[in-house]
Parts: C-alpha cells; structure tokens; sequence
C-alpha cells in the first residue's frame, strides 16, 4: 500500500459498515484494531491506481484474527464541536451496557491518558484538533480482545460560511437585513464585480464563530468567497474593467474609486429612528499602510428632498476608515480612535481573511415615519485595487417599525360601541 496514496477499507460482518477507511498513520498500520458485530469481517484495499508496491520496497502485513470471549458493551460515539472556543472537538462515548466487564477503558490512538468506567453514561473526551484523525476504542479490562472501536472522527470549523447563491440581492434586503415581515424595501439595485466580468463581492455569511456578528451580508471590494478566515496572506482582487462609485466620492470627498460593491433599496420607515450594526475590515490594516491609505464605504441616506448623508460614521461624525480607525502597530502616524479597533488579525488566524476589523459599529439616524427614504450601501478601493476591504451587515438589525393593518382591519365609527363612565 502506497503510504497517503492507497488506503485500507474494514467492514463489518454485514459489508456495509465501514469500521474503518484510511491510511493509519503515514502508512503505518501498526495497532490499528477493529471487532465485527458478526461472525465476519472484511478488509479491502482502495488502490488510486498509480505506483506499484513491486516497484519498491514494501512491508508485510501481520495481520491477527481472534474470537470475541467476552459480551462486549453496547458503545456509541459522538463528535461535540468546540468551534467557539477554537478549531477543536470533544467526543461523546455512550456507553449504554457494559457487557461482561466490570470496568472498561476509554482509549485513544493520540495518547491521551485511558479514562477508566465501572459503570454505564456518557463520557466526555478531548479535545482535539481538527487536523487530527481520531480512533476511540472502549476495552474490557479484564479482557483485551473485548472492545468496541469508533470509526475514525475528524472535524471541521469552518470560521465562516459564505453564499452567493442562497438569496438574491434583493432578498439580502428584505430578509436578511431587515427585521420586519413588511419591510417596504422596494425599487433593490445592487452592482459588484460580476457586472463587469470580475469577481462577486457580494454575498451572505452564516455560522461565523469567534466572530461578533454571526450572520448577515457582506460586502466587498473583493471576491466574498475569500472573505471567510484564517487570515492567509493578501487578500487582493486585481480588476481594470471594475468600475468604482460616483455617489461613494460624492458623499465622501474621496476620487479615484474602483472594485466597488453596493446594494441600494428605497423604504418608507414606520419609526422615527433607524438603525443596524456592522463591521469593517480591511487588508490595508498594517503599519505600512494605515496612516495613508484607507478604501472607502458609506451607508448613503436620502430623504424625500434630495439630502443625502452618510451613516457610516463614529458617533462623532469621524467616517469610518483604516486611517481614522487603528491600534498601535508602530506606524508613524500612531493610534486612532483605538477604543473603536477590535485589533489585528495573524497569520494563519482569526475569522476573517484580512489584516484588522473595528468593533461592532452602529449606523443610525432619526426618520420621519411614513416618508420615503432611499438608502445606498456601498464600498470601493480607492487609489488601487490591489488590496481588499469588506463592510459586514447584521442581520435583522434594521428595524423600520410596525406593519400597519390593511384598511378594511380597522374600526367604523358604527363598530364602536359608547361606553359611560359613573362616579363612583
């Protein structure tokens, strides 16, 4: 067997339960055990058809058969993700009968100390790392050819899902963002990179762990695909044909905008105050880069005459951008409003593909209900495009009110029924 190449197959008695598929350890086999819950059980080789063994050198297998001389316990294994507190399991063994034994040991082919049991329940074991290919096995005491072996475990943690295909741009308004069942979202336009042959810088992120917002949209100057973390070297999207934003310079000061992202809709609020939570991020968020050079975004609103302002400011009106917004990294230039920095991001880690983020940001304005307002997110690199950002969406943050009752729901003056007040 050609070590990470070929890979051994067991099955159980009924040769559909695989107990086992893999390569062991680089090709080394030795202590891999297996127990059938039959009076059979099969081994196979799945070969991928490259290098033959005969070409060099092999070892032989020594391969020993034995009868069960024991009642074994009744033993199920479960994975118990930790992806909250970092790219780690923890498994469940169940044991429900114990068999002939009077104790069982709970093993692992990592060499974690055995866990002794003396009687049935759940037990907990771990954690590992996600790199690692687990084997548990549950053994009698008393009796070494008496155990039950899990398949081999392995887990993920994904630090972050991304979808560009699971709602529309026009859903990510009206059922992501949004957290009325009417929302009066109408008139959704939105714009990225794949309206100019480039990259989708839009999209929907989902089961984000270690991370401030777990759910919501995203939005950027790059592909949304590679939004999701560790954070892997320069996330760049390099694109002469995706154009930038005429509003975003407007509303900002900023020129020379490129790679921009935007979904714009019109609503008619039914509060007098709006607001929704976000994050931004950016790959420009490093000690050569921060005092000079920032991509840009707004929350552009307009109300019905015309005047339009940004939301994506501090509360003190500062826009939010690298340069505005950074910690002490040892550039020049030093810290900025750094109580809003939630801090830089290294190699190999964190949530996000990019260098630093801010906290958990608010944009909000008083409305005046029932006026139409019209509202344009959007984000662009500015300067180049050789360096990526991305602003992240809540979800179900902004909240437009009520939904008022259709007409023929309400009372006429003949439904009313007079009520007299007495003194008592």
């Amino acid at each position: 067997m050609e070590a990470n190449w070929d890979e051994i197959i067991v099955d159980d008695s009924d040769q559909s339960t695989i107990l086992y598929q893999g390569s062991g350890t680089a090709g080394v086999l030795t202590g891999l055990t297996f127990q059938s819950t039959g009076p059979d059980i099969y081994l196979a080789v799945n070969s991928d058809n490259g290098n033959s063994c005969q070409l060099g050198s092999f070892i032989t297998w020594d391969i020993s058969v034995l009868c069960i001389t024991c009642t074994p316990p009744t033993v199920t294994y479960s994975i118990v993700s930790d992806c909250d507190n970092g790219p780690q399991f923890y498994v469940d063994v169940d044991i429900t009968n114990m068999g002939s034994a009077t104790t069982l040991a709970i093993t692992d082919n990592q060499g974690s100390t055995a866990q002794t049991v003396t009687s049935t329940g759940t037990y907990t074991v771990g954690p590992f790392a996600n790199t690692q290919s687990v084997l548990l096995s549950v053994t009698n005491s008393d009796d070494a050819n008496c155990f039950i072996n899990s398949s081999l475990l392995e887990n993920d943690c994904v630090p972050m899902k991304i979808s560009t295909t699971e709602y529309t741009n026009a859903q990510l308004i009206t059922d992501v963002l949004i957290n009325t069942s009417c929302s009066d979202a109408t008139n959704i336009i939105a714009s990225t990179g794949s309206n100019y042959g480039s990259v989708n810088g839009i999209g929907y992120f989902y089961d984000a762990y270690n991370f401030p917002i777990s759910e919501g949209i995203v939005l950027s100057t790059g592909n949304a695909a590679t939004v999701p973390g560790p954070n892997i070297g320069d996330n760049t999207t390099f694109s002469t044909s995706w154009l930038g934003d005429a509003d975003l310079e407007n509303i900002t000061g900023e020129t020379n905008t490129s790679n921009a992202s935007f979904i714009e809709f019109e609503f008619i609020p039914q509060v007098e105050h709006i607001s929704f939570d976000y994050i931004f991020a950016s790959e420009e968020y490093t000690p050569n880069f921060e005092c000079i050079y920032s991509d840009v975004f707004a929350f552009i609103l307009t109300d019905s005459q015309g005047n339009s302002t940004n939301l994506a400011v501090l509360p003190d009106g500062t826009p939010v951008t690298v340069i505005n917004i950074h910690g002490d990294s040892g550039s020049p230039c030093g810290p900025s409003n750094i109580e809003y920095f939630n801090g830089y991001t290294g190699e190999n880690q964190g949530s996000i593909n990019f260098e630093g983020r801010t906290v958990v940001l608010t944009a909000e304005s008083d409305v005046i209900p029932g006026e139409q307002y019209h509202m344009k997110l959007v984000i662009a690199d500015e300067g180049d495009s050789n360096f990526d950002s991305a602003v992240f969406l809540a979800s179900h943050t902004l909240n437009l009110g009520f939904c008022p009752p259709p007409n023929n729901f309400l009372c006429t003056a003949d439904e009313l029924t007079p009520v007299s007040l007495e003194e008592s």
